[in-house]
């Protein structure tokens, strides 16, 4: 200062403690109560949330069957059940499909024994046969012997003919395809097929299926060290005579092969009753034998 002097103000805490005081306990009323409000929220919207995920729970307790354990969290709960019942969806799926197959493969011999009679363009459009044309024919396949097949694997008779099944149907059905549609059956212990023609087909379809199944024998022949033969009738009409082409087809399995290296046998060529030298099928010569 002017004077030289210094001064000393002395001033009561009071008038600033109580300023303070009162400013400290708005700050923690208002703390206090938004605290109040944040943990009301937070578990109002937890409940609101966890809401669906308990009537999740519940509902899969009265469908499953399942009691839910508080001790256990809600997710392996529910995982538990998921892998449950995706196991059953997984075996009943397993189980339509093979009541699926047995129905198609009983719909496919009914109609290559009866007649396409029985056929509706409902069923064959849900058995997946694709009938290109009016023109059919008939083979059957027989296997010569299956003893290397699978050798030395402890597999029994039954599934190294079901294996053979699948072998010779899935590769004989390839070669064929470029023919019409074919479709597949098993019927009274040997591998059926027909296949409708495509129209470019029709004059040589015989010839041209005659040298797929040899490729297909030769195939089987070189991989899996089995062998087996075919036969396969005229072509017919398939609204009026694919039961014929099929007993055609029969009757040509049932003749003596006379050459041995032919492995196809077509009905056409057979030497029948009109011909002077002619061979009777096997169950007609025993018969004419014991007579």
């Amino acid at each position: 200062s002017t004077t030289g002097r210094s001064y000393i103000s002395v001033v009561n805490d009071s008038l600033i403690v109580d300023k303070l005081f009162s400013t400290k306990i708005i700050i923690l009323v208002f703390f206090f109560l938004f605290l109040i409000v944040g943990v009301f929220l937070a578990y109002t919207l937890l409940k609101l949330n966890y809401r669906p995920f308990e009537r999740l729970i519940s509902v899969i307790e009265q469908n499953s069957g399942n009691h839910y354990d508080s001790s256990v969290p809600e997710y392996t709960f529910i995982e538990d059940t998921v892998k449950k019942f995706s196991g059953k969806q997984v075996e009943l799926n397993r189980y339509i499909r093979h009541q699926d197959n047995l129905l198609k493969t009983h719909f496919i011999n009914r109609m290559l024994k009866e007649g396409s009679g029985i056929a509706t363009e409902e069923t064959l459009a849900k058995y997946e046969i694709d009938v290109i044309s009016d023109d059919v024919f008939v083979g059957l396949i027989h296997f010569s012997s299956l003893s290397n097949l699978f050798y030395g694997e402890n597999l029994s008779e039954l599934e190294i003919y079901n294996s053979a099944i699948l072998i010779v149907s899935n590769i004989t059905e390839e070669l064929l395809s470029g023919l019409g549609s074919v479709f597949f059956t098993v019927i009274d212990k040997s591998i059926a097929f027909a296949v409708i023609l495509k129209e470019e087909n029709k004059y040589d379809g015989l010839q041209k299926a005659t040298d797929a199944i040899n490729n297909s024998i030769n195939f089987v022949q070189e991989n899996f060290h089995f062998s087996f033969y075919a036969a396969i009738s005229n072509i017919h009409s398939f609204s009026r005579g694919i039961h014929i082409a099929y007993q055609e087809a029969m009757t040509a399995m049932e003749y003596k092969n006379t050459d041995p290296a032919v492995k196809v046998l077509l009905y056409k060529d057979l030497k029948l009753a009109n011909s002077s030298d002619y061979y009777y099928p096997s169950v007609t010569e025993k018969q004419l034998i014991s007579f």
